[in-house]
């Protein structure tokens, strides 16, 4: 299950739906089925509101699959389109008995949600099909050409920063980093990292540290967005200071409530801390993409940091989130005041 929230891309036509999907998923979809959830947004335009997808088996898709897309998309929007990307059907999809099974489905379900069907299209690597087509001349048996007819989609998604990368794997390779030759080498320096702050805790009292290195970490997000490579040293140090719950939950919190964007910063701890160093960085990256309505980045993220550390109890929470399809911007803001701990 993969869901993405964004309200930078307008829909107008089938077209425009094909095009969008890659930016909306972050990567070019094979063998999905793929829900967008869409919202009125004046004239005959529908503003995206959510995007879900699932892996498409030789027959179609499971119940309880299913029954976790629609929730993702219960009270998140008004209308929906589906669109089926798969390349192993040839010829006219109308005769395909378990796609049209599958269209049909999803309708009456839909309309159980109160959500409108507006279209459900097949799309190949070359072609699209609209399957809601009746009566001879709706649409052609070859396909419609995926060549766009605009730029538009594409400018939009450009502008609200999102890319489509070729397929999903690529989207994992984002999270690789440098290889694990390169980043042993910062082992000992992580090591001095975790003295100094012990002794900075003993001289000094554990708030006024935690003070100090969360104001550090701020700081290197700040730095970070606006184009700053850090130093070894001062990586190792974010690293260390982000083992401390009390500093980790801090850029936790700002980064649930958007005040921080913390994206480069974590991108590059990451991608050259060692170990389970690595946990912290990746488990906030899926937290901030999932906020953003990522899901599939999120889920691919608090895997990565479950790989580096498998005791870390919010990678957990976060996976449990996405695999659950649970809407972003229903569930909570997240708190931590006297006596609640965020979990560690």
């Amino acid at each position: 299950m993969a869901t993405r929230d964004r309200s930078a891309i307008r829909v107008s036509s089938p077209a425009d739906l094909v095009e969008a999907v890659p930016y909306l998923l972050g990567f070019h979809p094979t063998e999905s089925l793929v829900v967008i959830g869409l919202a009125e947004s004046g004239s005959s335009v529908r503003q995206v509101e959510v995007t879900a997808r699932l892996d498409l088996a030789p027959s179609g898709v499971d119940e309880p699959a299913l029954d976790s897309l629609l929730r993702v998309l219960s009270g998140a929007a008004e209308a929906a389109a589906v669109l089926v990307h798969t390349d192993t059907i040839a010829g006219d999809p109308h005769a395909v008995h378990w796609l049209t099974d599958l269209v049909e489905r999803l309708t009456v379900r839909l309309a159980a949600l109160d959500i409108a069907l507006v279209d459900a299209l097949m799309v190949n690597s070359a072609n699209w099909w609209s399957l809601s087509c009746s009566g001879n001349g709706c649409c052609p048996t070859t396909g419609t050409s995926r060549r766009p007819q605009s730029s538009l989609v594409a400018a939009e998604a450009t502008f609200a920063g999102l890319v489509a990368l070729p397929d999903r794997l690529a989207l994992q390779a984002s999270l690789a980093g440098e290889p694990d030759e390169l980043r042993a080498v910062l082992t000992p320096a992580l090591g001095r990292a975790g003295s100094r702050l012990t002794e900075l805790i003993g001289r000094n009292g554990r708030q006024h540290t935690v003070r100090l290195e969360r104001a550090a970490v701020m700081k290197a997000a700040a730095d970070c967005q606006g184009g700053t490579r850090l130093s070894d040293r001062r990586l190792v140090r974010i690293g260390a200071a982000l083992g401390m719950l009390e500093v980790r939950d801090a850029v936790w919190l700002a980064i649930d409530d958007r005040s921080l964007d913390a994206s480069q910063l974590l991108g590059q701890l990451h991608s050259r801390l060692p170990g389970r160093h690595r946990a912290a960085p990746l488990f906030l990256l899926g937290w901030q993409q999932w906020r953003a309505g990522n899901a599939t980045l999120a889920g691919m993220a608090a895997a990565a940091a479950l790989r580096a550390d498998p005791g870390y109890s919010a990678a957990r929470l976060l996976n449990e989130a996405v695999e659950l399809g649970m809407d972003p911007r229903r569930t909570p803001p997240l708190t931590a005041g006297r006596g609640h701990r965020l979990p560690a």
